[in-house]
């Protein structure tokens, strides 16, 4: 697999890796959203095979780490949530740049597949494939303060309020971020999910999958990941990456 790794974005932080079509181009390109921190280890391997098995089917690719994260230049400490949204759509800019196809369709995890429904709402986005998104702010609470503070919730403001402390490092944030960036999710705009291009592959016993009220497909893969649980080690299933592959 030939990868070009390099810096992008308005400050040159954001570290992404491009990968071209194997042979002869469809067209087209993916733009891969990772989570964050810990999540982004974890699902790391799964996402470069993807990569390799995109890349093999003729599109083009682009891939990249978070500022504060991974081998991106900025530091953890400073860094607020428009910061990553605004990623997303340097990533995007920089995939259209690269890519010899304009139709790009984007496949994103956990925390960045709701950042990217949020940062590319306004672009042409072929087709949207979320593995395990997180879509509502009562999800971003529960996950930065841990499961003992759920069942506790009555209404938003309550929620709000409750970030008033510093919340609870449970299996996610890294040392050294700002307190206040959890408050910062709860600013967000609702997410606005797209009902007729959009594929969720469901492997986190998600509530998601029995809602009523869904308007999009959810594929369930015979491979839970437990994504709050400390220490667990990288995915890798053959079953998830074909899944997610043959969607494109």
């Amino acid at each position: 697999m030939i990868s070009e790794a390099f810096y992008f974005g308005e400050k040159g932080t954001v570290f992404g890796h491009f990968t071209p079509a194997a042979g002869l181009s469809n067209g087209k390109s993916i733009l891969i959203v990772p989570s964050l921190f810990g999540e982004a280890i974890r699902s790391h391997r799964v996402l470069r095979e993807v990569t390799k098995l995109l890349s093999s089917k003729g599109y083009d690719v682009l891939r990249f780490d978070f500022d504060g994260d991974g081998n991106s230049l900025a530091e953890t400490k400073g860094v607020i949530l428009n910061d990553w949204i605004k990623n997303i759509q340097d990533a995007y800019a920089e995939l259209l740049k690269r890519s010899s196809g304009s139709d790009v369709s984007v496949l994103a995890v956990r925390f960045g597949a709701g950042l990217s429904l949020i940062a590319l709402l306004e672009c042409e986005i072929e087709k949207f494939v979320l593995w395990d998104p997180l879509l509502s702010r009562k999800e971003m609470h529960e996950i930065f303060n841990g499961e003992q503070s759920q069942g506790s919730i009555k209404n938003e403001e309550e929620i709000f309020n409750m970030f008033e402390q510093p919340p609870i490092a449970d299996g996610f944030i890294e040392s050294g971020i700002d307190s206040s960036l959890p408050k910062q999710f709860l600013e967000l705009n609702e997410v606005k999910i797209p009902e007729n291009n959009l594929e969720i592959v469901n492997t986190d016993d998600s509530a998601l999958i029995d809602s009523e009220e869904k308007k999009y497909s959810v594929c369930s893969v015979d491979h839970r990941c437990d994504w709050q649980q400390k220490d667990l080690p990288v995915i890798f299933a053959p079953a998830l990456i074909s899944k997610l592959g043959e969607y494109f």
